[in-house]
């Protein structure tokens, strides 16, 4: 027999997850890794946040972003659901009109992870809590109160 003969034969199955690189179903201790603005493919503009957590494993929320273009009722319910994120963020209303993608990036959170209604083999983040005590990364705008970050020196939001 050469090695390749019964190669999984020896795997043992049971030690790997079904979904290596995103989080499961349930309550989860992140942070913001990646945050960034960008185009769907049918043209909307939005936000992608990445929760990651200590272990590696992430997964991304799209917010879709109100534009002026947008009829009332559409930019509306964007503007909504971006208000929803923010104060689950626990932003300051008055820091929100000079927030820039990398503002959100070192934010610890609790998020909750569930199957999509409608097609409950994808993940989607569900409830968003942002831990009292974290800061995020520096800001660009130049009127916020900042604070050193304990670990690196370098100043983080304080909200």
């Amino acid at each position: 027999m050469t090695d390749t003969d019964n190669i999984f034969g020896a795997i043992n199955f049971d030690e790997g997850d079904d979904n290596p690189w995103g989080l499961p179903t349930g309550t989860h201790e992140v942070s913001i890794s990646n945050a960034e603005i960008d185009r769907s493919g049918n043209g909307n503009l939005g936000l992608w946040l990445t929760f990651t957590n200590d272990e590696g494993k992430s997964i991304r929320k799209w917010t879709t972003m109100p534009e002026p273009e947008q009829d009332d009722v559409t930019r509306k319910r964007n503007t909504s659901f971006l208000r929803v994120l923010l104060n689950n963020l626990k932003i300051p209303k008055d820091k929100w009109t000079k927030l820039e993608p990398d503002d959100f990036v070192d934010l610890q959170c609790v998020i909750t992870v569930k199957p999509q209604a409608n097609n409950p083999d994808y993940m989607q983040v569900g409830k968003i809590t942002r831990v009292e005590d974290s800061t995020g990364g520096s800001f660009s705008a130049g009127d916020f109160s900042k604070k050193p970050d304990d670990d690196t020196g370098k100043a983080g939001l304080a909200f």
